[in-house]
């Protein structure tokens, strides 16, 4: 998590998501940090879920594709580059309907100096920024996953989207 933090320190993610939403440094860097364990759960989640014969990361790979892999990032990143709605499509691939999803931004109010509405406007904006990431991460090297599931804890049993969202039943 503090890999993908600083990641997005160093590209302008923390600076992009404060402009987007009229944020202190401060507050966008608060708001990050709470939400980050449970859009990095979410993601994790999604790749258990479809882990058929070892093909969970493959298969976010490929949700992620479908939204524009590096581009999610790059429309956050630079105002007017591009469509906005593939934060709200990864939202409810990853936590599956938009009462998790509040669950989750209420969550992460609690660890943050933000309320829920304003984190509700960072998760997909920040979904977007991680999945392009993401993405970015894992292509280089066609078909290696380049570090991706450490990034994603896979193969920990611990999740803390487990604290807000009871695990899904197999």
């Amino acid at each position: 998590m503090i890999e993908m933090l600083d990641t997005l320190r160093r590209t302008g993610g923390l600076a992009a998501l404060s402009r987007h939403l009229n944020l202190t440094p401060t507050q966008a860097s608060a708001g990050t940090d709470a939400l980050l364990p449970f859009l990095l759960g979410g993601f994790k989640r999604y790749c258990q879920r479809h882990d058929s014969e070892g093909q969970g990361l493959p298969a976010l790979l490929k949700l992620l594709n479908l939204w524009g892999d590096g581009e999610m990032a790059a429309a956050v990143l630079i105002p007017g580059n591009g469509s906005m709605a593939a934060g709200p499509a990864l939202l409810e691939a990853i936590f599956g309907s938009p009462e998790a999803i509040v669950s989750v931004a209420s969550a992460a109010a609690q660890r943050s100096e933000l309320d829920t509405a304003q984190l509700r406007k960072m998760l997909p904006l920040l979904a977007m920024l991680l999945g392009g990431y993401i993405s970015i991460r894992a292509a280089p090297l066609h078909g290696n996953d380049n570090g991706v599931p450490a990034l994603l804890e896979l193969e920990h049993a611990h999740n803390p989207l487990d604290e807000v969202l009871p695990p899904e039943e197999d």
